[in-house]
This record gives structure tokens, sequence and C-alpha cells, in this order.
């Protein structure tokens, strides 16, 4: 007999054809297909991590877009309420005094002050170490300037403006951040309160939501 026919040698070179017609199918068209389809979910990944992207970026912008508009109507409301009520503070970039309300500065005498305010309005009350003044109108109810006005040679110390109502408050934080800028600036967010700050002229200035602060270390 034959090698080439005996069983057993017929037998194995099928097995071996068959494995070679397998290996070739899983070459050249399982794996290709494998590899394509894991090409197209990547592809699908990659245009929903793209989509997923730009949705992200859409409402970054929304929402920047939305914290400026609101800013600009806060904005708009102060001026118009200042522009309303008279109120008209007299900052400059170099002068954080309100003049206009208060033609008073750290550094005047008693007597500076009595002779400025002798015929005003306004209402004075005199304590130990410091007086007040009322304001009948405008973005700060009244002042409170620290000395001791027994003494007409004494000077100011400090001053303290009390704000009206939160229009007040608005008016005055509006104007100083648009008068003194943001280069000096150094805010300051402690559970929630605010507080802006800045050295102007040998002088510190201090605003919160309650009052308007001038002094000097």
């Amino acid at each position: 007999m034959n090698r080439k026919d005996h069983p057993l040698i017929v037998a194995v070179t099928a097995i071996v054809s068959t494995t070679a017609i397998l290996v070739a199918v899983v070459f050249t068209a399982v794996i290709p297909t494998w590899v394509r389809h894991d090409q197209q979910e990547i592809a699908d990944l990659r245009k929903q991590l793209g989509d997923l992207q730009k949705q992200l970026g859409d409402f970054g912008t929304a929402r920047d877009v939305l914290e400026a508009k609101s800013k600009k109507i806060e904005e708009l409301e102060a001026e118009i309420t200042k522009q309303r009520l008279g109120w008209v503070l007299g900052f400059r970039s170099d002068d954080p005094y309100p003049v206009s309300i208060l033609n008073l500065k750290i550094g005047a005498s008693v007597a500076d002050f009595e002779r400025a305010y002798a015929f005003k309005k306004e209402k004075i009350q005199i304590l130990d170490d410091w007086l007040t003044l009322n304001f009948q109108s405008g973005p700060f109810s009244e002042a409170t300037i620290y000395c001791h006005p027994k003494e007409p040679s004494s000077t100011v110390t400090s001053i303290l403006f009390h704000f009206r109502d939160e229009d007040g408050f608005k008016v005055v934080r509006n104007e100083a951040l648009k008068t003194f800028g943001t280069a000096t600036l150094k805010y300051e967010n402690r559970n929630g309160v605010e507080t802006w700050k800045w050295e102007i002229n040998r002088t510190e200035v201090e605003l919160g939501e309650l009052d308007y602060f001038l002094y000097r270390l």
C-alpha cells in the first residue's frame, strides 16, 4: 500500500488541511470583522465624547453669558437707583472719601468739623470718643467719626459710614469697584460675609455689606 494512501496519513492530511482553512478564515474574515467592529465602536465613542465636550462647552459659555448679564443688570439697577435718589459720592482713584456727602477727612481737627457743619441740617450726636452725623438722604444713614469731640485740638482717626439700606450698599460697592479698580483690591469671603479692601493714598478702605470704613494704620 502506498504510504500516501495509508488511512492514518489521509486522516492527518485532512485535519491539517481543515485547520489551515480555519486559520485562513479566521485571519481573512473573522479577525478583520472584529477589528472593523472595534474600530467602529471606537469611532462611535469618540463621537459621543466630542458631543459631550461640545455640550459642556456650550453649557459653560451659556453660564458665563448668564453671569455677565446678571452682573450687568445689577449694575444698571444700582445706577438707576443712584440717579433716582441723586446719590453722587465724589470718589476719585486717589481719594476714597465721599466728599459730596461728608467733606471731612482723617487728620482733620474737631474744630474743623465744627466749622464745616455748624449750620448744617444733619443731626450731630457727641459722645466721649466719637460723634455721629446723621444724613437725611443718600446711601448712608449716618457716619461715626472717631475722635475726642470735647477737645477742639483732637483729630479724626477713622470714619465709619453706615449704609441706609441694600441699595446704598450696591451703589457704593459698584462706584468703588469702578473708581478704585481691582489691581490693588483684596477680596475676602468668610462664611458668606464679603469684604472688599483697598489701600488708597495711605488710607485703608474696607467695604462690607453694612458699612464703609476709612482708617489709617
